[in-house]
């Protein structure tokens, strides 16, 4: 067990000054942030440009196909996730900010309300020949690549 040292001594004068003057010596005022608004929107236009990069690669053909109300759910989740993921890490880069949740689980909710939102655009369909429908899709797939 760890015990307390009663005879501990507090600092000299001198070795306080020494200190002092070793922190001191390259001691340089800093380049405040830039302000929270310019971070936001630089982010915004980082999400933008990497969604535009990963539609063109990726070939989203499904987009065509949803409805003005589909398109309107999708996008609006995914812009809500991208804002308050965003505003969070604009938060954390200022100390002492407050933040409405949490950093841990902030992109949890956002994985969360995503789903919810590709929940409310696909209705789900029973389907019973779900494997050999899956398995002949894949076959038709394989051959095409």
């Amino acid at each position: 067990m760890l015990q307390e040292d009663s005879a501990r001594q507090a600092p000299s004068q001198k070795g306080l000054g020494q200190i002092k003057a070793a922190v001191l010596q390259d001691l340089k005022p800093v380049k405040p942030p830039a302000p929270a608004l310019a971070l936001l929107a630089a982010f915004g236009i980082i999400f933008l440009a990497v969604t535009v990069v990963g539609v063109l690669q990726l070939r989203a053909y499904g987009w065509g196909v949803l409805s003005i109300p589909q398109r309107i759910v999708i996008f609006a989740s995914l812009a809500a996730g991208m804002g308050l993921l965003a505003s969070s890490m604009v938060r954390q880069m200022f100390p002492g900010s407050k933040h409405l949740v949490s950093p841990r689980w902030l992109p949890v909710g956002v994985l969360a309300l995503l789903t919810l939102g590709a929940a409310a655009v696909f209705q789900p369909k029973v389907e019973f020949a779900f494997v050999s429908n899956g398995l002949s899709c894949l076959m038709a797939g394989l051959l095409l690549r």
